[in-house]
C-alpha cells in the first residue's frame, strides 16, 4: 500500500506602518500578502489482509424484576493479531450511544523537554520538492529554514508527546451529544495476549513498544438499553447474539477457622443453594485466587491481620442467572509483639559478627 498526501498551507502577512504625531500615533498604510506553500508526502508499508474469520460476539442482558441492570459482551475468536477479526464499536438501541474499541496507544514517546522558537518577521519558506521524502513512519527532523531570534525551553507537563495507535486497554462509552442522559459505564473488562512480544520497530522509530492484548469480556453497568450491531475495523456488521438471564445476589461470608485460616462461603441469597466452581479474589491471604468446592467453600491461610474477598459475578447460562459481585472481609486480633522471640534473633545476630571477628579475620590475614 502507497500512502500519497499534500499538504498545503496558506501563510499570510500584514504589515502596518504608523506616524508618531503631536496627537499621538497615526496609521498611514496597511497591506497584506499571501502566500501558498505546498509540500507532498508518501510512505509505503505491507497491508495484512484480513479477511472475515471465525467471531462469536454474545451479549447476555442482566435483569432484576425485567429492568435492566447490565450487560456482559463475550467477545469469542482467534487470538493473534493476523487471524483475528478485531472489532470497532457496538450501537446501542437508542443511538445516541455506542460502545467503542478505539485502537489506543499501543506505544508511544514522550520527549523530555520541548524547545518554542520565535520567528523572525518577513521570513520566506522554501521547500525543496526534490529532496528524498521521509516515510512517515521514522523520526522526522522537524528543524526549519526559519531562523529564530529566541528559544525557550518547556518543562514537563508541557512535553510533545507522539504516540502509535492500536488496541486501547479499555473499551469505552460515547455518547453523541452532552445531553444523552444515560450514565452507562465500562465497569470491567478481560483481556488476551494476540503477540507473545511487542511489535520490532526499526532503530530510526523513536517509539516503545508493548505486546497487544484484545478484549474478550466486557461488563457494562447502569445501562438501560441492550447493544444492536456489531461493527468490525472495515465497516462490516459481526453477528450479535442475544440472551437474557435474572440477576441473584449472593452471600459471601468468612469465617475464622483457628488463628491462620478463613472459611469462606458462597451461597445464592434467594435460594440458599451453594454457588460452586466460582473464582473468588483475596487481598490478605497467602493465595491470591481460590475456587469454592461443590458445597461453595473454599479454606485459605491469611498473610495479614485482615483477609478481604471479592466474587466478581458470573452468569449461569443453564440456568438464565446472574449471580451479582460481592466482597467482604474479616479482620483478626494482631499478632503480639514477643520479646524473648526478638531477643534470641538478635542474639544469634551477635553470635554470627562474632565468630567471623575471631575466625575468618585471621585466617584472612594469615594468607597475607
Amino acid at each position: 500500500m502507497v500512502v500519497k498526501g499534500t499538504i498545503t498551507t496558506q501563510l499570510a502577512i500584514h504589515k502596518t506602518v504608523s506616524i508618531r504625531t503631536s496627537s499621538g500615533w497615526e496609521r498611514t498604510n496597511v497591506t497584506s500578502n499571501t502566500t501558498l506553500l505546498s509540500h507532498t508526502v508518501r510512505d509505503a508499508a505491507p497491508v495484512v489482509i484480513t479477511p472475515n474469520q471465525q467471531f462469536n460476539a454474545t451479549q447476555t442482558l442482566v435483569t432484576d424484576n425485567g429492568e435492566l441492570k447490565r450487560i456482559i459482551l463475550h467477545l469469542d475468536g482467534p487470538t493473534t493479531v493476523n487471524t483475528r477479526r478485531h472489532w470497532s464499536y457496538a450501537s446501542f438501541k437508542s443511538g445516541q450511544m455506542r460502545l467503542e474499541n478505539v485502537w489506543g496507544v499501543y506505544s508511544q514517546h514522550r520527549y523530555q523537554n520541548a524547545t518554542i522558537g520565535t520567528q523572525r518577521p518577513n521570513t520566506t519558506l522554501s521547500l525543496n520538492t526534490s529532496q528524498p521524502l521521509v516515510p512517515l513512519n521514522r523520526s522526522v527532523n522537524r528543524s526549519s529554514p526559519l531562523s529564530t531570534t529566541s528559544q525557550r525551553t518547556v518543562p514537563p507537563p508541557d512535553v510533545l508527546e507522539k504516540q502509535l495507535i492500536a488496541v486501547r486497554s479499555k473499551p469505552a462509552i460515547a455518547r453523541k451529544n452532552s445531553q444523552t442522559a444515560s450514565t452507562a459505564t465500562v465497569s470491567r473488562v478481560r483481556t488476551v495476549p494476540l503477540a507473545p512480544k511487542a511489535a520490532p520497530l526499526r532503530p530510526t522509530v523513536n517509539l516503545s513498544s508493548v505486546p497487544p492484548r484484545a478484549s474478550t469480556r466486557v461488563v457494562i453497568t447502569n445501562v438501560d438499553q441492550p447493544l444492536t450491531t456489531l461493527y468490525d475495523i472495515h465497516g462490516d456488521a459481526i453477528q450479535l447474539k442475544t440472551r437474557t438471564v435474572s440477576e441473584h445476589p449472593v452471600s459471601l461470608t468468612l469465617t475464622k477457622q483457628g488463628k491462620k485460616h478463613v472459611r469462606i462461603k458462597l451461597t445464592d441469597a434467594q435460594t440458599g443453594s451453594p454457588v460452586p466452581n466460582q473464582s473468588i479474589y483475596l487481598h490478605g491471604a497467602v493465595q491470591g485466587r481460590v475456587t469454592t468446592n461443590s458445597d461453595g467453600i473454599a479454606v485459605v491461610t491469611r498473610d495479614e491481620s485482615a483477609v478481604e474477598a471479592t466474587f466478581r459475578g458470573v452468569a449461569n447460562d443453564s440456568r438464565g442467572l446472574y449471580y451479582a459481585p460481592s466482597h467482604n472481609q474479616i479482620r483478626f486480633a494482631p499478632t503480639p509483639f514477643n520479646i524473648y522471640s526478638a531477643l534470641v534473633a538478635l542474639s544469634k545476630g551477635f553470635v554470627a559478627v562474632i565468630a567471623f571477628v575471631l575466625f575468618y579475620l585471621p585466617f584472612h590475614y594469615l594468607r597475607r
